[in-house]
């Protein structure tokens, strides 16, 4: 956290121009300050000073209302000793919503000597990753229910392009956070490569994403070579139709490459694929544009 200018100036900006606004309203007059010079008058300090209290009212009857749901909470996250991530995320969320009735969380808690910020601190961080990493896990899972293919094969094939550089940027990140998130870990008695392993699912469902591309785009030459067989398709469109298989194809196969860099290598399945990719592309004329 550091202070930022531009906020400063921002506020006092905004603060004066809401002065003004209330110079018009009251025809120009402007109220004396506690203490000399311009700024509200002495109506306007007591209605903040009761506004003020009023609040710390409404804390301390908080303090009061929920103490019993707070001693409690306090002594589950004082003895909680987490055996997988999803326990963190779980207990996270359980916080969440038992501290969301309070006026105000940080004020309320305060009052707390043996309120564990500290351990809660971590927990909410730690949960606050998992659902990045598996947010990430999700931006090229095509089996997800969540996948919704494109209307024309492009289209799909250009949308994998766009998720698979959101996938190695996050990945490349989330990495670079792994120093202090083992040692988050660490603190919650969990296993430091815990998180290190849900990364790798992330970083290596790009493979499942090239075997996509690939195979959809050896689907598409099987129906082609099927449909010249037949005689039926104008030669105009079936060259088209190539073209477009080709092109499929070559992303394909420099997806599958990018991912064998990024992953560190391919499984049995995608790098098979490959070669079948390969094999068909140099039994074909080279397409005038590599996509």
């Amino acid at each position: 956290i550091e202070k930022h200018q531009d906020v400063i100036a921002a506020y006092r900006e905004y603060t004066e121009k809401k002065d003004k606004a209330r110079q018009n309203l009251t025809g120009g007059k402007k109220f004396a300050k506690l203490g000399g010079g311009d700024g509200l008058g002495m109506a306007g300090i007591k209605e903040e000073i009761e506004k003020k209290s009023s609040f710390q009212k409404q804390v301390q009857a908080d303090r009061l209302e929920y103490a019993d749901m707070l001693t409690g909470l306090a002594d589950e996250i004082k003895r909680f000793t987490p055996v997988t991530l999803d326990d963190v995320a779980a207990l996270a969320l359980k916080v969440d919503l038992a501290l969301n009735p309070l006026c105000d969380e940080v004020l309320v808690l305060k009052g707390m000597e043996t309120w564990p910020q500290s351990k809660l601190d971590t927990i909410r961080e730690v949960a606050g990753r998992i659902g990045e990493v598996r947010q990430v896990q999700g931006f090229l899972d095509v089996k997800s229910p969540a996948w919704v293919p494109k209307a024309a094969m492009m289209d799909e094939v250009t949308f994998v392009q766009v998720q698979y550089s959101k996938l190695t940027s996050q990945v490349e990140w989330l990495l670079k956070q792994a120093p202090r998130d083992k040692a988050k870990l660490q603190e919650l008695k969990l296993p430091p490569d815990t998180l290190d392993l849900e990364v790798r699912k992330a970083k290596f469902s790009c493979l499942g994403a090239a075997k996509y591309v690939m195979q959809m785009g050896l689907t598409a030459n099987t129906r082609l070579e099927e449909a010249a067989v037949g005689g039926d398709i104008p030669a105009k469109t079936l060259a088209h139709n190539r073209n477009q298989v080709v092109s499929i194809l070559e992303n394909g196969m420099r997806l599958a490459f990018k991912c064998h860099q990024f992953a560190g290598g391919l499984d049995k399945e995608t790098a098979k694929l490959f070669h079948s990719v390969r094999q068909i592309l140099e039994a074909c004329s080279p397409s005038a544009e590599i996509a």
